[in-house]
């Protein structure tokens, strides 16, 4: 009898980010990918950024992994793990979940408690990405419900049926 591949939680994942990068716009497609979430830009720090070292450090390793096995060597995960110290700031990509660059939409909610409530209405949370640059400055590298190039600020909102988009005034 043939095996049946069923999805796990993993692989829906990997679609549901798929489809959410649809949506968005990144400077470079290599910034899609993210290391590590937070909820604000300040909460990018010494600790933070170690820990999303040894997240990437951990999926480097595994995709090392999955190459050799893939090959037919017979190897140790443990063979393929890679130090997250030696793991640059620079490469280092943060998801941070804000709604700065979602325009506002004054009288949506009757009584707004949340920042959410007197933004457009969204399908799923918006984010930007930010790495560091050659200088250490931290540098936005991605917005969610964005379309095209930077400087022309468009707006992507999705519809059920249909796709609208904005050019934002400001």
């Amino acid at each position: 009898m043939k095996k049946v591949n069923y999805l796990n939680n993993k692989d829906i994942l990997a679609e549901i980010h798929k489809s959410k990068n649809t949506f968005c716009s990144f400077t470079d497609p290599l910034y899609s990918e993210y290391d590590i979430i937070l909820t604000d830009i300040e909460k990018i720090n010494i600790r933070t950024i170690a820990e999303a070292k040894k997240i990437r450090a951990k999926k480097l390793s595994m995709l090392k992994y999955e190459e050799e096995k893939s090959l037919g060597n017979k190897i140790k995960i443990s063979d393929c793990e890679i130090d997250y110290k030696k793991i640059e700031k620079h490469s280092l990509i943060f998801r941070i979940m804000t709604y700065n660059h979602i325009p506002d939409e004054p009288g949506r909610k009757k009584t707004p408690k949340t920042i959410a409530d007197g933004k457009i209405k969204l399908n799923f949370p918006p984010f930007q990405h930010w790495k560091f640059n050659e200088k250490d400055e931290l540098i936005c590298v991605g917005k969610s419900h964005w379309v095209g190039v930077w400087k022309m600020d468009i707006f992507q909102k999705t519809m059920e049926k249909s796709q609208i988009v904005w050019l934002l005034c400001g």
